[in-house]
């Protein structure tokens, strides 16, 4: 290693001291004592994504710097802690239902109230429900089952219990009910089953009107328009009955109330650092038996990566051999749809995928993304293809032409195995790239190894453990990957050239 090196090499080791160095210090702490202090310039105050929230930190504190925190309501709190923002304006149900207040308070007094509900497809069925619900909420109120139900799963010690199925008549019309599974206590996930108040409560429902109810875990993006898309019949997971809904959704009138309040540091009983590695990998993997929930992700991650990675580079091919035996139009046009693919982010295509495209289908999620990812990879497949090609002289192809070969027997056996040198090298970066690009099927509630781990760590408020498990797992696949196309290149292609097996052109 020449001098250069070794100084450049030291100066990056310096820069990054001196970033961990920085992060280290310890910043003055703010004290408030009351409301009015957080209306400062200087005060950063965090919440969960939403209209309502939006509007009263706007409204009570004009002059602060909202940070909108569109995690969870778990992960916003945790940010408080490590002083990403000074304040976090959220809802007292939301507050109650922490397991570890240790080092945060409640500031001054509760704020104006908030309305939580449920939303229903926007169609004849869904009023229908609509209107059975709101009376259902009426009775469940002078009843008292709902001081029931917030007796089981609201507050500090939630008892919980299994959620059943609704009606026991199998003939009876079955309601597939969506809910916001990452917002406790409304709705969550335990043994990879979704709970909570909410999906308690739309039992109890379904049950009294004869339903059978089908629960399916939806993140809010597709609770927010699958209304329209058909994806159910009803959904909830606190969701906020903000005004504007009442004019753009069915909704039902409010089923639950829960005032704002302020929460911020209490650094009288501040929490001391205790992390125990042991004590994080049995609550991220031993309880409530996690470690299934780790086993789906990663089967499903795996699942879409080698099934995408086949059918897309079969199809790069067939699309590559179509193209060269025919005009410059089929080229062109290939060129249009792959550029498309290449130039859209991949996030916003299987959104549209989803909801637009096969939103008319009945077509898992799963489905859906293995799709998407098959026709991104044979867009790369096709590109690379073209680009290995290129890299062999044309002569090679002017001979297997002049020998009697065919214009697709010179492709298969003679171009194409000198262009595979060139291949192979693009086509594990692309394996790789492609493991990766499957952590965003969450978004359409495909429980990958991504989405699983963002689920288990809002149920034990440790980020470090589920986010490092994920990364290593991550990187474990993609070397395995690696190593198999590695294999398959030197059993098969460098074995027939030793062999002479494929004929070169030389």
């Amino acid at each position: 290693m020449n001098s250069k090196r070794i100084k450049v090499l030291y100066a990056v080791i310096c820069l990054l001291f001196l970033a961990t160095m920085s992060t280290g210090c310890k910043q003055k702490e703010k004290i408030f004592n009351d409301l009015s202090d957080l209306n400062d310039s200087k005060v950063s105050i965090g919440m969960w994504s939403g209209v309502s929230q939006e509007e009263a930190t706007r409204k009570y504190f004009p002059k602060a710097k909202p940070v909108i925190a569109v995690d969870s309501i778990p992960m916003t709190m945790a940010s408080l802690r490590i002083n990403k923002f000074d304040a976090v304006l959220t809802q007292k149900v939301f507050y109650d239902a922490l397991p570890d207040k240790r080092g945060l308070k409640i500031l001054g007094k509760e704020l104006e109230d908030t309305r939580y509900g449920f939303f229903f497809a926007k169609n004849e069925k869904g009023k229908k429900l609509r209107d059975q619900m709101n009376e259902f909420i009426v009775k469940a109120n002078k009843s008292g089952l709902r001081k029931q139900l917030e007796d089981i799963w609201l507050g500090e010690n939630p008892k919980g219990r299994p959620i059943g199925k609704g009606s026991d008549d199998p003939d009876a019309e079955e309601l597939v009910y969506g809910i916001e599974y990452e917002t406790i206590p409304f709705g969550y996930v335990e043994n990879k089953t979704c709970i909570g108040f909410d999906a308690d409560y739309a039992e109890c429902f379904c049950r009294e009107y004869g339903y059978r109810l089908k629960i399916v875990g939806l993140p809010y993006s597709m609770i927010a328009i699958g209304d329209e898309s058909g994806e159910y019949d009803f959904a909830g997971g606190g969701l906020m009955l903000e005004d504007i809904l009442y004019e753009t959704k069915v909704v039902s009138q409010p089923h639950l109330h829960s005032p704002f309040v302020v929460v911020i540091k209490d650094h009288q009983n501040e929490i001391t650092s205790n992390f125990s590695l042991k004590d994080s990998l049995k609550r991220t993997f031993i309880e409530d038996n996690r470690w299934e929930m780790y086993l789906e992700g990663l089967l499903n991650t795996i699942f879409i990566t080698l099934t995408s990675a086949l059918m897309g580079t079969i199809l790069g091919v067939i699309v590559y051999v179509i193209a060269i035996n025919t005009g410059k139009w089929f080229r062109n046009i290939v060129k249009i749809i792959f550029t498309i693919l290449h130039i859209t982010p991949v996030v916003v295509l299987l959104l549209i995928f989803y909801h637009i495209i096969f939103s008319s289908v009945e077509i898992s999620s799963l489905t859906v993304s293995i799709i998407l990812f098959s026709l991104i990879m044979c867009g790369t497949i096709y590109d690379l293809t073209t680009v290995s090609v290129d890299t062999v002289d044309n002569g090679q192809y002017e001979a297997a032409i002049a020998l009697g070969y065919s214009q697709l027997q010179a492709y298969l056996k003679v171009i194409m195995p000198q262009a595979l040198r060139h291949f192979i090298p693009l086509y594990k970066n692309v394996l790789v790239e492609l493991i990766m690009g499957t952590a965003i099927v969450g978004y359409i509630a495909v429980p990958d190894l991504s989405k699983v781990a963002d689920i288990i760590r809002t149920r034990t408020f440790d980020a470090f453990v589920p986010l490092f498990s994920a990364a290593v797992i991550y990187i474990i696949l993609a070397l395995m990957l690696i190593w198999f196309v590695n294999m398959i290149y030197r059993k098969t292609t460098l074995n027939k050239i030793k062999n002479r097996q494929t004929i070169f052109i030389d």
